[in-house]
């Protein structure tokens, strides 16, 4: 825990204050649609804006290969950035540790952009279902659409063999 205070003071202290609502985006969006675990992550990569892998799974009491295939699965939705940083010991040892923050930016886009996907897979189904036909003669098989009904309406009978529909 200790290196997120030191990268946190390597910045200055200076962070961008994300607004509560973006925030509550977030939450909101992962609780719905991704698995737990992963809202655990982000949960976490919110109240910590710069963590450590390391320090994510001391947190999150999860094991640091089930943490990184989360962080993975993260990074490709582009909901978050990887910085890495090598650090040396004392002892004259580099290593090399990987941050993790949210790209509140590219997550807003990445949102927009699958509801409106969402959006236009809604109209396309509603377009299908207006122009399929939903009536059909029993005898010679026409069809009639929802637009051909207020002629079959009151008989229910087909106008070119008036047999039922």
């Amino acid at each position: 825990m200790t290196d997120y205070m030191s990268s946190q003071h390597q910045n200055g202290g200076l962070e961008a204050t994300v607004p509560d609502n973006l925030k509550r985006l977030v939450r909101i969006i992962m609780r719905s649609f991704y698995k737990f675990e992963l809202y655990l992550c982000m949960e976490m990569l919110i109240t910590y804006p710069c963590i450590k892998e390391e320090d994510l799974a001391d947190i999150l009491r999860m094991e640091l290969k089930q943490v990184q295939k989360n962080l993975a699965k993260l990074k490709t939705e582009r909901f978050i950035n990887v910085r890495e940083l090598l650090i040396t010991t004392n002892s004259g040892q580099s290593n090399k540790h990987n941050y993790y923050s949210i790209n509140y930016k590219m997550m807003v886009n990445v949102i927009k952009y699958k509801v409106n996907k969402i959006r236009a897979q809604i109209e396309m189904n509603e377009k299908a279902s207006t122009t399929r036909a939903n009536f059909k003669c029993t005898n010679c098989h026409k069809t009639f659409s929802d637009l051909d009904t207020k002629d079959i309406f009151i008989t229910l009978k087909c106008n070119y063999c008036n047999h039922d529909i």
